[in-house]
């Protein structure tokens, strides 16, 4: 059994991560009870989520894992709650004003609390922890419409012709849109009508093309190759395909919950 404890309910970022893990959790056959010190109304967050929810006050905690986010006294107090066997893991999930805490009690020895980070900025305050970077919901975080997506067509494999139409033609979230022929004036207007222009060229020299798009405001998706000297104005990615179709599948929340999983294995609370 998990328990996860939260100070609120409220709309905060942290405060989804746990309601998004709680609830994949559960997908997979866990029980997840949160102990929380003020209920609040999870509309903001979905109306089909029925989390099991107790006070503060119902004692004691009586779970196999706990996680916490929330370093603040209030609620790390309450982990006084939890029986003994209990496995703890505590997610670093917010620097600032919030890491002198998470450091306090990073300094404190004992084989049941374990550190998770979010994000690997923090394991340099913290080297022995683990990592679960993410996440994000893909099924609600998702495209609205069609992308225009435009790429330099006609000049074959030096310009990643070949590679562009592979990867990207059968996608049905995009109109893929060859650019060729055009004089200077309508290439602006082809541009400005383009929600991503894709450059993947093969051989040495400068990207005429995405320097243009990025001129007229179109966000430059690249291999990288002949945009080094602004590479820090593009979007240098290594699977031209996954960009497209699913960006953000490796932070996704249930891949998040794997590698938490994952984390419980490795220590032996799971």
């Amino acid at each position: 059994m998990f328990g996860i404890i939260l100070p609120h309910m409220r709309a905060f970022g942290g405060v989804r991560r746990f309601l998004e893990i709680g609830t994949h959790l559960t997908q997979r056959g866990h029980q997840v009870i949160y102990f929380v010190g003020e209920k609040s109304d999870l509309s903001w967050f979905g109306d089909k989520v029925r989390p099991r929810v107790r006070s503060w006050n119902e004692t004691p905690y009586n779970v196999d894992i706990m996680l916490i986010g929330d370093p603040t006294p209030q609620c790390v107090s309450k982990l006084t709650h939890v029986e003994a066997h209990t496995q703890v893991f505590l997610w670093v999930i917010a620097g600032g004003e919030y890491l002198n805490m998470y450091r306090s009690i990073y300094n404190m020895e004992s084989e049941r609390l374990h550190f998770v980070v979010n994000n690997r900025v923090f394991l340099k305050y913290f080297p022995k922890a683990h990592m679960c970077e993410g996440g994000v919901n893909t099924r609600l975080f998702r495209r609205g419409r069609k992308l225009k997506v435009g790429y330099y067509a006609g000049r074959g494999k030096s310009k990643g012709e070949p590679d562009i139409v592979s990867a990207l033609s059968d996608l049905k979230s995009i109109d893929l849109i060859p650019i060729q022929g055009k004089t200077s004036h309508e290439l602006v207007k082809v541009y400005q009508n383009l929600d991503y222009f894709v450059s993947w060229e093969t051989r040495e020299g400068w990207s005429n093309t995405s320097a243009e798009a990025l001129a007229c405001g179109v966000p430059v998706v690249s291999n990288g190759v002949n945009v080094e000297p602004f590479e820090n104005r593009v979007i240098v990615v290594g699977d031209l395909r996954a960009f497209f179709q699913d960006p953000m599948r490796d932070f996704s929340w249930g891949e998040t919950t794997d590698k938490l999983i994952h984390i419980f294995e490795l220590t032996g609370a799971l």
